[in-house]
């Protein structure tokens, strides 16, 4: 896939010569359809291999939450959306994977921008939650209906309501946010009111020390 996009990249580029309009049209459709199918192959290697327990060590879930928030900024920004945050900094370390925890973040908030309106706001917290640490996005977006919130975290189910969406999706990116935190021992949940936005909600277990 990666040969293919590369090559009609070439092409797109006037590498084999001039192109028609037309031909440059069809060629950007030929991309684009590609990078759907390898961002669903991806999304499912990545699932796979979600199922091992991952080597924990102790991780700052709030240094997590601000990679992934410096890493969207700009498509938060493009989108015509704010970013709000409450990050403590004096949380206890939680025991996981630091970059498969960045996934859950990044999947949560790749979600927050594809469902949220123009000027929309997009909160991340991270909290101290007893035995846990948990952490949340919210959006003012579409919402979900209640008899569909369990469901969105099956494999390739989506929520209808596509054409507010601001990017595809290939209904794989909660069924990873699930896998991944449930291997760490955590739980996922969402709470949301169609029409009025969505938090999706995760907690990880503390780190414990052995001295």
């Amino acid at each position: 896939l990666t040969f293919v996009k590369g090559y009609v990249e070439l092409l797109l580029e006037g590498n084999a010569g001039p192109l028609t309009d037309e031909q440059k049209k069809y060629l950007r459709i030929v991309v684009e359809k590609t990078e759907v199918v390898t961002e669903l192959v991806s999304s499912i290697i990545f699932l796979q291999q979600a199922d091992r327990v991952p080597a924990k060590t102790a991780v700052s879930l709030t240094k997590v939450a601000r990679q992934a928030v410096r890493g969207c900024a700009a498509t938060v920004e493009k989108a015509g959306l704010t970013l709000l945050e409450h990050l403590p900094d004096n949380l206890p370390p939680v025991a996981g994977d630091e970059g498969r925890l960045l996934q859950v973040f990044d999947n949560l908030l790749g979600n927050a921008i594809k469902f949220s309106p123009d000027g929309g706001q997009i909160l991340v917290t991270v909290e101290d939650a007893g035995t846990m640490v948990r952490a949340s996005v919210s959006d003012p977006g579409i919402g979900i209906p209640e008899d569909q919130q369990e469901r969105i975290f099956e494999r390739f189910y989506q929520v209808n309501g596509s054409a507010k969406r601001r990017f595809s999706g290939v209904g794989l990116g909660l069924a990873i946010v699930k896998r991944i935190v449930e291997t760490h021992g955590g739980q996922v949940w969402v709470e949301s009111e169609h029409g009025k936005g969505s938090t999706f909600y995760f907690t990880i277990p503390k780190y414990e020390y052995h001295g």
